[in-house]
């Protein structure tokens, strides 16, 4: 497999990309011990550009959203004052083997805290 997104303006929300998938959800585990993060994550903040390149971007803005809380057994109004993006492949395909080669380009300076960007690669078993 090999994606160098190089289709302009490409989307990714949920069934438009045959190998990617941006989710519409927020940045927390739902649980007693999530509730923590400020981002929500929406489709709409991933695209591609002109030159070939995947483009995740960031932005202040309120979110809002209800969420079943299961513990409590009742439903929360929540807000995240961010938004973000990110892409997943998820049931997609299966990497079997080979070597995963990514190049980012992270935003911001590097001796700034705050931002956690990244590029993370999980198994699906």
């Amino acid at each position: 497999m090999s994606d160098e997104f190089e289709t302009p303006n490409r989307a990714f929300a949920d069934g438009h990309d045959p190998m990617w998938t941006a989710l519409d959800k927020p940045d927390d585990d739902s649980s007693e011990a999530g509730g923590g993060s400020q981002q929500f994550y929406n489709s709409s903040f991933v695209t591609t550009t002109e030159d070939g390149l995947l483009k995740i971007s960031t932005k202040i803005g309120k979110t809002k959203w209800n969420r079943y809380d299961h513990v409590k057994k009742e439903w929360k109004k929540e807000q995240a004052l961010y938004n973000s993006g990110m892409v997943q492949s998820w049931e997609k395909f299966c990497f079997t083997g080979g070597i995963v080669e990514v190049d980012v380009i992270l935003p911001g300076d590097p001796f700034i805290g705050g931002l956690w960007p990244a590029v993370w690669i999980l198994g699906n078993l």
